[in-house]
């Protein structure tokens, strides 16, 4: 894991009892020698080192006959992220809290200054601040608590297992077909905070309803230990509401798990190609993608499980074709005319080009969330009585979507979902639900060229390149949260190019 040369960091010790609250479990710690021994780790870094990350790989290919030739491989490697490398905080260790100074310097409005100069810069604490209390709040006198951040021990990076098997034919001298099975399983991914780690509440106390925003005072909390049997306050002197009361560590506002490695992918793929090497002035290479990719997304509606749905990168149809092919007329093809001055025009030109089409990738339709407490992300509740088709009005764009048809007209039905149940994440999957995905890619590009030869050396290349030749339209910017009524199911914008030729000229030496 990466350490901090200096030893500045902090981190929340969920083995600790917390002076400022009551000695319930929790409390920063800070890194090297410069804290107190009492609340100092003595570290350069609260992660232990992993020693397992092997990464074997093998593979094999087999001459079935001077035509056809089986592969496979099979390998272990190793990504880096969070504590154990990456860009996600690591390089700060596991927080900064108490080590930064904050000075609360803000204006009363837009128009008055921060502070004055004759007066000095106003008071504040100048870090670092060697408190294992520091940050922690909902206790008399205390206030609200602050942030801190998890530094998990045993993080270990992140790992991927990727397995192919492919068998590949000559067809022709010059003409190859390739299938291949191609797997893929992530493990120990990034991911949202996973359970305590994220200071939300466990989502059985959603049962509470309203009193989740009442003060935790004795007959609040006697209301709630009614509804749900063991609840009580987490420390003598708590002050804050029934939500606060109940989170893992209600000393604090949040608790940042940036380590928390343990989100999963799976990806499965049938890829297959055709590709012919250049002969008699053609050379191409057509291949197609069947396949399917699933991931797990923790804290999508609650930091306590998992759930396993489609990827957001699914696209389970991908299709590539690029072609070029020297035309076959003028001196020297195969269509010769004879006549020099018919040469000169019609002869040299090479026609290329590249076609494309893929499927779109999974929508999410969302919710804004209005729980007590900190939630990733909420989602739209599937309504039962809805029937007919969930995408209206064309194809997402079929009007004019950058006219006065933009944020107006509707191509996914709001009949078809519901705003989440008071106290609920809401039950819409977190991707691609009734199918929703956003449109699909479909390209033509095409470039016409031919080679001008003054000399030996030096020659000159002219022509036209053409994108997206049929204009056409891929729409984006579909609204999908279920909470914005007026504008929800509507395309903003275009996400694609339109049509555009662009003339070149090229001086080859």
């Amino acid at each position: 894991p990466y350490t901090e040369a200096s030893d500045i960091f902090s981190y929340l010790d969920p083995t600790v009892p917390n002076p400022a609250a009551g000695g319930r479990l929790g409390a920063l710690r800070f890194g090297g020698d410069a804290a107190p021994d009492a609340i100092s780790c003595n570290c350069d870094t609260p992660i232990n080192t992993f020693y397992g990350a092997l990464g074997p790989r093998v593979g094999f290919a087999y001459a079935f006959d001077d035509k056809t030739t089986f592969r496979g491989a099979y390998g272990i490697m190793y990504a880096r992220r969070g504590a154990v490398g990456g860009r996600e905080g690591a390089r700060n260790g596991t927080g900064l809290v108490g080590i930064n100074a904050s000075a609360a310097l803000n204006p009363l409005n837009g128009f008055d200054p921060v502070f004055y100069w004759q007066s000095g810069i106003p008071a504040y604490a100048k870090g670092p601040i060697y408190d294992e209390t520091y940050q922690s709040g909902f206790a008399t006198g205390r206030g609200a608590g602050g942030a801190v951040t998890y530094g998990d021990p045993n993080s270990k990076p992140p790992q991927y297992q990727n397995w192919n098997l492919s068998v590949q034919r000559a067809l022709t001298p010059s003409m190859v077909l390739t299938a291949a099975y191609v797997g893929s399983k992530g493990s120990r991914l990034a991911g949202a905070p996973r359970g305590i780690w994220s200071n939300q509440i466990d989502p059985k106390y959603l049962v509470l309803g309203n009193l989740l925003n009442a003060t935790a005072n004795a007959a609040n909390v006697a209301a709630a230990a009614a509804i749900v049997p063991g609840i009580a306050l987490p420390y003598a002197n708590f002050s804050g509401t029934i939500a606060q009361m109940l989170r893992p560590f209600p000393q604090y506002n949040s608790v940042a798990d940036v380590y928390g490695n343990d989100g999963q992918s799976n990806y499965h793929a049938l890829q297959t190609s055709l590709q012919h090497r250049l002969w008699h002035g053609l050379t191409f290479n057509v291949n197609y993608t069947y396949s399917k990719a699933l991931g797990t997304i923790n804290g999508a509606r609650t930091a306590y499980r998992q759930e396993r749905t489609l990827s957001t990168t699914d696209q389970p149809h991908v299709f590539n074709a690029f072609y070029s092919y020297d035309l076959p007329f003028g001196k020297g093809r195969m269509l010769d005319s004879g006549n020099g001055v018919v040469n000169a025009i019609i002869g040299g030109w090479t026609l290329s080009g590249m076609t494309r089409f893929a499927t779109g990738t999974p929508l999410s339709v969302t919710a804004t969330c209005t729980l007590p407490f900190a939630v990733t992300t909420c989602y739209a509740r599937i309504n039962p009585n809805f029937t007919g088709e969930v995408r209206i009005n064309g194809d997402y764009g079929s009007g004019n979507v950058l006219g006065i048809a933009a944020n107006q007209t509707k191509y996914i039905d709001p009949a078809a979902f519901l705003q989440p149940t008071a106290f609920t994440y809401g039950d819409a999957a977190p991707t691609a639900p009734y199918g929703l995905r956003n449109p699909p890619l479909i390209n033509q590009d095409l470039s016409i060229s031919r080679k001008f030869a003054i000399t030996e050396r030096w020659a000159i290349e002219a022509g036209v390149d053409g994108f997206n030749i049929f204009n056409a339209p891929r729409f984006g910017g579909i609204n999908t949260n279920i909470s914005n009524a007026a504008t929800f199911g509507t395309v903003s914008s275009q996400a694609n190019f339109p049509r555009v030729f662009q003339g070149k000229l090229r001086v080859i030496f």
